[in-house]
């Protein structure tokens, strides 16, 4: 029996940077035609305007 245990909550201050992954269950793909990965792409470039965060990189 696997038993998943949540992170404790991270402390926010100004300016630290994240390392944020998105992965599929069982490491299947989360995105699998371009149609999808554009509008993936989409969405995060709405949230880095809203939100004003900075993004150094990215990978599909």
């Amino acid at each position: 029996m696997v038993i998943n245990m949540a992170r404790k909550p991270r402390f926010h201050y100004p300016g630290p940077l994240y390392h944020v992954m998105v992965r599929g269950n069982e490491l299947r793909r989360c995105v699998s035609e371009e149609v999808h990965k554009n509008k993936y792409l989409n969405i995060m470039a709405s949230y880095k305007e809203k939100i004003g965060f900075m993004l150094y990189a990215y990978c599909i």
